[in-house]
C-alpha cells in the first residue's frame, strides 16, 4: 500500500526531527564531557603547578639552609661609610668567599666583639640596613652618646666607630629576628622610624623597590632632629622621586636655621612624628604599620595607633637596645618585704631581689654571674634561661616569646621566689 506524499513527508520530517534531537543530545553530552575534561585538565595543571611551586620552595629552602651557618662566621669590613653625623655603614663580606643566605627585610645580625677594657667578648645586635644582596651585608650604626652626664656612652656602638676599620674581621651570626616585612603581601604599609631606628625600615624600603616597580603604596615617616642626623636623606629622597607610590615624609624636632621646611624642603613637619602628622598625610588607617625607634616614641605611637582604630595585629614594632627597654620598663611586681629569693642553681649562688636592678640580667651581672646576652631588649634571644621554679614578669613584650619554662632575663623581673638554671 503506497503512502500519500503528505504522510511520507510527515514521517520523513519526524525521522529528521528525531535524528536532530539525538544529535543535539549527543552534542550537549560531548560539550559537557569536553568541559569536564577541560576542567579536569585545568585542575591537573593547577595541581602540577602547585607541586612544582612546592618543589621549588623546598629547593630554595635547602639552598638557603646550605648558605646559612651555625655559630660564628668571619666577615670582613670591606667598606666603612659615613652616612650622617654619628652614623656609619659597615659593608660586610664573608671572609671564606662562600655564598651567604638571604634574609627578611627588618632582621638583624648578631656580633661578637673583643672590646678594649672588657674581660669577655661583648655580644650586640644591629639591624641590617639594606635589602638582600648576593655577596654582602650592611649594617648602619650610630655612635650612641651618654644619655646623662653621669652615664657612659654606648660601649659597642662607639667601639665600631672608633676601633673597627676597613679590613677588620668580625664574628657574625646568621641573620635572624621576628620583626620583618612580608614582601609578597599586597597590603599597603606605613614605616615609622625615629633616629637610627630607621635602619630596618630602610632595608624594607629597598626590598620593596628592588624590582624597579612598586606594587603597593608605601608611606615612610622619618623623625630626626635636623639635617645633621638625617640618616640616608639623599637615598630616601631619591626613592620617593623614582617611585610614585613611595611617599617620604620627614619631621625635624630641632631644625637648624639652614633647614628648609615644605614639600620640597629638607623636612615637611616641625616636631616629632605624631598621630596628627599621620592623619594629615594618610588617606585612612587601613595599613600595616612598622615602627622602630626609641622606646618612649614607640610606646606612644603604638598607643596612638590603637586609639585611631588600628588593629593590634597590624602594628609591628622592634624594641632594640637597652635604652629602649629602660624607658619602657614598668615592673608589675609589688615590693615584697625582705625581697624575693633568687637562686642561680648552676653557679651555686643565692641572692635577694629588692628591685634595685632594672632586669634579671642586670641582677645576674651585679652578682658576678656570667651569661651571654646580646640586644638587651628581648629581640635576639641570646639570654634565654631555663626557670627551674618560680615565675617572672616581662617589663616589655618579647619579640619572640620563649618556650614555656624559660625566660629572657634581659627584659624580665622576678614575680615570685625564683630558681634559674645559670
Amino acid at each position: 500500500m503506497a503512502l500519500s506524499p503528505d504522510l511520507g513527508l510527515s514521517l520523513a520530517c519526524g525521522v529528521l526531527a528525531a535524528l536532530f534531537a539525538q544529535a543535539c543530545v549527543a552534542l550537549v553530552a560531548a560539550l559537557r564531557r569536553s568541559k569536564t575534561d577541560a576542567a579536569c585538565r585545568a585542575l591537573e595543571r593547577q595541581l602540577l603547578q602547585a607541586r612544582v611551586d612546592a618543589a621549588k620552595k623546598r629547593v630554595e629552602e635547602v639552598v638557603e639552609l646550605s648558605r646559612s651557618w651555625r655559630g660564628w662566621r668571619k666577615f670582613q669590613v670591606v667598606r666603612k661609610v659615613s652616612e650622617c653625623e654619628g652614623v656609619a655603614s659597615f659593608y660586610l663580606y664573608p671572609h671564606d668567599k662562600k655564598e651567604i643566605p638571604t634574609f627578611h627585610p627588618g632582621q638583624f645580625l648578631t656580633f661578637r666583639l673583643a672590646v678594649p677594657g672588657q674581660e669577655r667578648p661583648v655580644i650586640r645586635c644591629y639591624s641590617l640596613s639594606d635589602c638582600p644582596r648576593p655577596n654582602f651585608y650592611r649594617v648602619s650604626i650610630k655612635a650612641l652618646p651618654a644619655p646623662t652626664p653621669e652615664a657612659r656612652p654606648g660601649l659597642v656602638s662607639n667601639h665600631f666607630h672608633q676601633n673597627v676599620k676597613e679590613g677588620d674581621l668580625l664574628d657574625v651570626q646568621t641573620p635572624s629576628g621576628q620583626f620583618f616585612l612580608d614582601v609578597s603581601s599586597p597590603r599597603p604599609v606605613v614605616l615609622i622610624g625615629a633616629g637610627v631606628g630607621v635602619t630596618p625600615l630602610i632595608s624594607m624600603s629597598n626590598a620593596l623597590t628592588a624590582e624597579g616597580r612598586l606594587a603597593r603604596d608605601v608611606y615612610f615617616f622619618h623623625g630626626a632632629r635636623n639635617r645633621r642626623d638625617h640618616v640616608m636623606k639623599g637615598w630616601l629622597t631619591a626613592l620617593a622621586s623614582q617611585h610614585e607610590r613611595f611617599h617620604y615624609v620627614t619631621c625635624y624636632s630641632n631644625p637648624l636655621d639652614v633647614d628648609r621646611e615644605g614639600d620640597d624642603g629638607d623636612f615637611q613637619f616641625r616636631g616629632r612624628v605624631t598621630l596628627d602628622v599621620l592623619q594629615r598625610v594618610l588617606p585612612s588607617n587601613n595599613f600595616e604599620f612598622y615602627l622602630c625607634g626609641p622606646g618612649g616614641f614607640m610606646e606612644e605611637m603604638s598607643r596612638s595607633l590603637e586609639m585611631w582604630g588600628v588593629p593590634a595585629s597590624d602594628i609591628h614594632f622592634e624594641y632594640f637596645g637597652p635604652s629602649s627597654v629602660k624607658k619602657l620598663a614598668k615592673p608589675e611586681t609589688a615590693p615584697v618585704e625582705g625581697g624575693l629569693k633568687v637562686r642561680f642553681d648552676r653557679s651555686g649562688k643565692d641572692a635577694v631581689w629588692e628591685g634595685a636592678q632594672h632586669s634579671l640580667l642586670d641582677f645576674l651581672e651585679a652578682q658576678g654571674v656570667k651569661i651571654d646576652s646580646g640586644c638587651r631588649a628581648g629581640s635576639c634571644n641570646t639570654c634565654i634561661t631555663a626557670i627551674k621554679s618560680g615565675e617572672v614578669t616581662y617589663t616589655t613584650r618579647p619579640s619572640t616569646p620563649p618556650a614555656a619554662g624559660s625566660c629572657l632575663v634581659c627584659i624580665s623581673v622576678p614575680k615570685t621566689n625564683l630558681v634559674l638554671d645559670v
